[in-house]
């Protein structure tokens, strides 16, 4: 069971404390508008939340929404292999990046995938790939390059998978801009239920949209914004960076 927005809030949140040695002492309430509110002995600071995505070119659609609907066809794919109890497998689908999956095509494509799996369930302890080589013409569905799936004694679940790759960008000043700009608008609403308001920018998460080159050189000069804090926190690296803030 994948895990709910809050849950992966939480674990945000929580990997944010251990990264800042002042955060808030006091009782957290997962909220909305803003994410949390830290009830302290002399104030309550709201945290709000959000993820720094590179930009994406008009007319393009976002590749965090394209990365978002491949997965949700590879879960459904599980699903429906898991619903026909055949043999633990693990499946790892190299699908085609440049196709944006729509969502009325989910059903379609997972039940496309769990049907390749279950027509190529190799022997124990051994694998198949489809296509071999180039001469191997099986058709595949559309969203598809190749499948690779193992079969193994010491598997007892079956996991399947997509792999990507991803180009890295610099970041850059306005990709900050773009996070601050994106919250400021309900910075009002915040402040009606915290005395303090927080802003923490996610970056390097699962979503390769949010992975960055960073050089901490844009994020030297001070930001122009309302929020009393702001923070833009590396995951992969385990590091918080707290931006110099002037008032709008």
């Amino acid at each position: 069971m994948a895990a709910s927005k809050k849950d992966v809030e939480v674990l945000r949140l929580e990997r944010f404390k251990s990264f800042i040695s002042d955060f808030p002492d006091g009782r957290l309430e997962p909220t909305e508008e803003p994410d949390f509110l830290i009830h302290c002995n002399n104030r309550v600071v709201g945290i709000e939340l959000t993820d720094l995505h590179r930009e994406t070119p008009p007319g393009q659609v976002p590749q965090q929404a394209s990365e978002a609907m491949r997965n949700r066809v590879v879960a459904r794919a599980k699903e429906l292999y898991d619903a026909r109890c055949l043999p633990p497998v693990l499946v790892s689908f190299h699908l085609d990046d440049r196709i944006h999956i729509q969502k009325s095509e989910v059903e379609q494509f997972a039940a496309e995938l769990a049907e390749l799996v279950s027509d190529n369930i190799p022997r124990e302890n051994s694998s198949n790939e489809v296509p071999t080589d180039w001469q191997d013409f099986r058709k595949l569905p559309a969203i598809l390059h190749k499948v690779s799936v193992r079969r193994l004694d010491v598997v007892t679940k079956t996991f399947f998978s997509a792999p990507g790759a991803t180009w890295v960008a610099s970041l850059s000043r306005e990709d900050i801009v773009r996070a601050l700009a994106s919250k400021e608008p309900k910075l009002a609403a915040y402040r009606t239920r915290c005395d303090e308001a927080w802003l923490v920018i996610n970056a390097d998460i699962e979503s390769m949209a949010t992975w960055f080159d960073f050089d901490s050189a844009p994020l030297q000069e001070p930001f122009t914004t309302a929020f009393d804090r702001v923070f833009v926190v590396r995951h992969f690296r385990g590091k918080a960076y707290e931006l110099g803030t002037s008032r709008q």
